[in-house]
């Protein structure tokens, strides 16, 4: 419980929700969210699927399941969707400004058929200021080459 009540309140925060608009949108009450975020309280599937999704994260994630740091990777920003990152990374107002050239760019991650875990690397990847386009691709390009 302590995993998700860290999880559900640093990604609530991320997307600026307050505890009672984070509950109005998953179905629930802010008093449950706030015993939530405190281990005071559990939740059933269906709520924590429904907050999972109201905060664009998995599941898993939300759980504690899927690892915050891998090989240097840090936890991508909240604001991450599965079901459309680039313009996720369009509408943030963190992500860096290759990484939106990047996500702007529609004939070349067709072309590069660019994953949703890519996606969500490149989102997590904390790079130098400054790292443009061509370095986002460069680093798309290592990532593949490790993983693959």
């Amino acid at each position: 419980m302590e995993i998700l009540a860290h999880t559900l309140k640093k990604a609530r925060q991320a997307k600026g929700l307050s505890q009672a608009q984070l509950a109005a949108r998953a179905g629930t009450g802010q008093g449950h969210i706030s015993r939530m975020e405190r281990g005071e309280k559990g939740a059933s599937s269906d709520t924590l699927r429904a907050v999972a999704r109201e905060l664009d994260i998995t599941l898993a994630r939300l759980l504690g399941e899927e690892p915050e740091q891998q090989r240097g990777i840090s936890e991508p920003d909240a604001s991450y969707s599965t079901t459309n990152p680039a313009n996720a990374i369009l509408a943030s107002p963190h992500a860096p400004a290759g990484l939106k050239q990047l996500a702007e760019d529609a004939t070349l991650i067709a072309a590069l058929n660019i994953q949703p875990m890519e996606w969500e690397s490149l989102t997590s990847i904390r790079l130098p200021p400054g790292v443009d386009k061509q370095g986002y691709l460069q680093l798309l390009v290592t990532l593949r080459a490790i993983i693959r």
